[in-house]
């Protein structure tokens, strides 16, 4: 089973929306499972019209397992496991951050995901969730808008991967335009920054969204990226050393502060 962590390291781009619409594209011609690994704003059964919730199974051997909720997207059935679909809604799960990790862990390995491709909607930022994630995620996918405030956190997100040597399939960037009726096309947001990874395909802003997005246009290219990802050179030890120099000198601030 190949994991494809989709992410951004900011909110708000359409990372669940675009786990949900990879997940449908992938389950035409392949076994898929999504995993909602946003603990504190599991949104997945909310794009995806779950009944039900996942199975815990005691085995023979008394370890728990996990059996994924069987659900359908558009008629394409795919294996579910999300927090969300275990908690009453509204209800906020306030959790130490080992608490989050050692969650995300035990749905990755105890769940019984019988599928070829396992597609992790990741939380924004580099909290414990997305660590738990990304050293074990054969390729990543990076979701982006074309905003000046969003490409900063996008490229945090991206010097991540660099750190864990995790494969970059491409870049994802939603909400790039506004086709009008006439056929125009409008830029909204009107910014532009080489992310320095390949860009897969761009999507429109649409007023006809009716919560996932058609891809089987678009896998092909998906597919074609797992065979040449991008792994990013890690930076020199003495640019390490400095980075570490620089957060140490500013957590000893705060401190004194």
């Amino acid at each position: 089973m190949k994991i494809i962590a989709v992410v951004s390291g900011k909110g708000g781009v359409g990372k669940t929306t675009l786990s949900v619409s990879i997940a449908h594209a992938l389950a035409r011609d392949n076994k898929v499972a999504i995993l909602d690994c946003d603990l504190t704003g599991s949104d997945i059964p909310l794009v995806i019209d779950c009944d039900g919730e996942p199975d815990f199974i005691i085995s023979k051997g008394r370890r728990a397992r996990i059996k994924p909720l069987k659900a359908k997207i558009n008629g394409r059935e795919v294996n579910v496991v999300s927090l969300g679909l275990t908690i009453p809604d509204n209800s906020p799960v306030l959790w130490e951050e080992s608490a989050s990790r050692e969650a995300v862990r035990q749905m990755l390995e105890l769940t019984d995901w019988e599928s070829d491709y396992l597609i992790v909607d990741c939380p924004p930022g580099s909290g414990p969730e997305v660590q738990e994630i990304i050293p074990k995620a054969d390729y990543v996918v990076i979701i982006s808008i074309p905003s000046k405030l969003a490409f900063g956190d996008v490229g945090r997100a991206i010097e991540m991967m660099r750190e864990y040597g995790t494969p970059i399939l491409g870049e994802i960037r939603n909400m790039d335009y506004l086709e009008c009726e006439c056929g125009k096309i409008h830029r909204i947001f009107n910014d532009t920054v080489d992310l320095g990874i390949p860009l897969l395909f761009s999507l429109p802003i649409s007023s006809t969204f009716d919560g996932i997005i058609t891809l089987d246009g678009q896998v092909d290219s998906l597919m074609a990226a797992m065979d040449k990802p991008v792994v990013l050179k890690k930076h020199s030890i003495a640019g390490s050393m400095k980075r570490a120099i620089f957060q140490k000198a500013v957590i000893n601030a705060l401190k004194e502060d």
